[in-house]
């Protein structure tokens, strides 16, 4: 009841809509409103947790729903996080390597390797990749000195080398032998020590 009403302060035609499962309307909660209804939200999702839709999600977003925005719209309420809570991810943080993807570096790049530098310790190491169909940037970009780009060629390459790797490690179930595709991801050059030299060129 009172989360209707801090729609229907929004907006009553909307909120109108949104009952009505028109797909096109959407209305987020507000963040005081969210904020201020954290222990019935909790109640309430807890309560589900072992349902198909949660079962999956509950761990990750359990502690960080008062950092998450909500949304009404189409018939369903979907909760999101602001940031993806990686900490609460043990596959990534327990990893020996990790990978991040971003479409916006910063500063091309240097911003995201100073950020790296400050976040790890040196046992830690940092290889800002692009991909991009030139090996040089524009002169109002500066790269950082360590970039490596992947070209169109590389980036064929790389696809034609997945592409391969699938069939391969698919073949007679061995995607299940963790032997198997430690030994595919050597032979396409798929791995940390491999990856960089073949698939991408230094950064000019």
């Amino acid at each position: 009841m009172a989360a209707r009403i801090d729609l229907e302060q929004q907006s009553p035609s909307m909120l109108l809509d949104v009952k009505s499962q028109d797909p096109t309307a959407i209305m987020n909660v507000p963040f005081w409103a969210w904020k201020d209804k954290q222990k019935k939200v909790m109640e309430i999702l807890h309560a589900h947790r072992h349902g198909e839709e949660l079962k999956w999600p509950w761990p990750l977003m359990r502690d960080v729903l008062p950092f998450c925005q909500a949304a009404f719209g189409g018939g369903i309420v979907e909760i999101a996080p602001r940031f993806i809570p990686i900490d609460n991810i043990p596959a990534f943080t327990e990893a020996e390597r990790r990978i991040y993807m971003t479409a916006t570096l910063a500063d091309d790049g240097t911003g995201s390797v100073m950020w790296f530098d400050k976040q790890y310790d040196k046992s830690c190491s940092a290889v800002p990749i692009m991909v991009h169909k030139m090996t040089k940037p524009e002169n109002a970009a500066t790269l950082h000195p360590d970039t490596r780009i992947i070209t169109e060629e590389k980036l064929d390459l790389l696809i034609a080398r997945l592409k391969s790797y699938s069939v391969a490690v698919g073949d007679k179930g061995g995607f299940t032998e963790p032997a198997t595709i430690a030994k595919q991801l050597d032979h396409f050059g798929l791995t940390a020590a491999k990856f960089v030299g073949q698939f991408t060129v230094k950064g000019s």
